[in-house]
């Protein structure tokens, strides 16, 4: 042994390690993480630039079209559409992410795989019509334009069943083209949407644009695909692939039907409590601090490959690329709630008018049900990678019985207030605190404690 690993017990440092550094191997390694890094900074760009246009003209449409249809027109679009989101687990059947993680390890099977995860999406799209269908005409059995809303907002799942394509740029770190298009789509469709302002269109012709843009957009994801070397066709879908998927994402499907109940039991209760006015009032709040989930999402989505790829290379470098992950999100999430809290009154009333004006208290609660939910969706890859998919339905159940439960003793007591507030519980409890009751989650748990304290 030298000298210099004599004096550090054989640990290579100083010198030596800058040495160790130049090695060919050690070269390459540095390279290729620095490509990989702006690969993912690249990527991350483009989905946060979506985000961005999404942000501002998506909100500026949204809050135009919430004054013109009012707090009673605005809150039957959005209870319908509520209604159709609570089904959505029989669409996505939580395959994004263990598409991305597929995807990433057997680029060899990239269209057998995205071929057998679309008819799955498409046969799930149809359950979800059809269970949105039921529940409409059973809770609203004298409203038939009701029932047409429903039936445009629901259809649109069908169409995003080609979201699958998405799942193929991003794991390709190449989604540039799809945010381009996506977002060329939106803002065609939002000048469409202000002419239908403008003509005094009613809300079920909202409903239809809403489903005509995404089912415009799917076709035009397609089209690209297939001319980018990324297409597939049916043909390329295997039954023993679509069981292998379904297996695979069967625990998340129970999961997600939960997690479908709950997020959007705030907006069904409310319905059924106070009416559609209060659904409006409710919904113009959580959608302007819904911006900001747009924000988290963008970075998880970004995020997400790149962490998948780290968690199968090197275990040690995982935790702390996802802590950093989940620190810049909580931190972020508590800057953006204290900045609502002190202008949310103000902005309501410049925004919405006068008739939303109770939409300011529920955005001021709702903005740090935000910082929780941030936890909870910085690791929710983790439970992937982890293998431990079956845990996300307990926290499921527990998360629907606090939102329900919350919701059926506040919503009476305090009206659209007491639906914020258990929001707020829900994603304490979902977020952070369940992972301390469960042995396989409680590193995960770690992480994000050393992400909130700076440890």
């Amino acid at each position: 042994m030298s000298t210099l690993d004599e004096e550090t017990g054989g640990t290579p440092t100083g010198l030596a390690a800058q040495l160790a550094r130049l090695r060919p191997s050690a070269l390459r390694a540095m390279f290729m993480e620095r490509a990989v890094l702006r690969s993912l900074i690249t990527n991350a760009s483009w989905l946060v630039a979506d985000r961005v246009v999404r942000l501002g003209v998506g909100l500026f449409i949204n809050i135009w079209i919430a004054r013109y249809l009012g707090p009673t027109k605005f809150g039957l679009f959005n209870y319908a559409q509520a209604i159709a989101t609570m089904f959505s687990f029989a669409s996505t059947l939580g395959l994004p992410e263990i598409l991305m993680r597929d995807l990433v390890g057997w680029p060899d099977r990239k269209r057998l795989i995205l071929a057998s995860a679309f008819i799955l999406r498409v046969g799930g799209a149809v359950i979800v019509l059809i269970l949105s269908m039921v529940f409409i005409v059973g809770t609203r059995p004298t409203e038939p334009s009701t029932w047409l809303i429903m039936a445009f907002l629901a259809s649109a799942q069908i169409a995003q069943a080609m979201d699958v394509v998405d799942s193929e740029y991003q794991s390709a770190g190449k989604v540039s083209r799809i945010v381009l298009l996506r977002n060329l789509n939106f803002l065609f469709f939002s000048v469409v949407k202000v002419v239908a302002i403008l003509m005094g269109a009613g809300v079920i012709t909202f409903a239809l644009l809403y489903s005509l843009e995404l089912f415009i957009v799917a076709l035009l994801m397609y089209i690209v695909a297939i001319h980018d070397g990324y297409g597939f066709s049916i043909s390329d879908a295997k039954t023993e692939e679509m069981r292998r998927l379904f297996r695979e994402v069967a625990p998340q499907i129970l999961r997600l039907a939960i997690i479908g109940v709950y997020m959007r039991a705030d907006q069904l209760l409310i319905g059924q409590f106070l009416g559609d006015t209060e659904v409006g009032i409710y919904t113009a709040a959580t959608r302007l601090i819904e911006a900001w989930y747009l924000v988290i999402t963008a970075v998880m989505l970004a995020a997400t490959p790149r962490l998948a790829h780290t968690f199968h290379f090197n275990r040690e470098r995982y935790d702390a690329a996802l802590t950093l992950v989940v620190r810049v999100l909580v931190w972020g999430s508590v800057a953006v709630a204290l900045v609502v809290t002190a202008v949310a009154p103000t902005a309501v009333r410049i925004l919405y008018g006068n008739a939303f004006v109770a939409a300011g208290p529920v955005l001021m609660v709702h903005a740090w049900a935000t910082v929780f939910s941030s936890l909870g969706q910085a690791v929710s890859g983790a439970l992937v990678n982890r293998r431990l998919l079956h845990i996300g339905v307990y926290q499921a159940l527990v998360g629907a019985a606090v939102n329900v439960g919350a919701c059926l003793v506040l919503i009476p007591l305090l009206g659209v207030i007491g639906a914020a507030l258990a929001a707020v519980m829900t994603q304490v409890a979902t977020g952070l605190l369940l992972n301390a009751c469960f042995r396989e989650t409680r590193p995960i748990l770690r992480v994000q404690l050393r992400a909130i304290f700076f440890r």
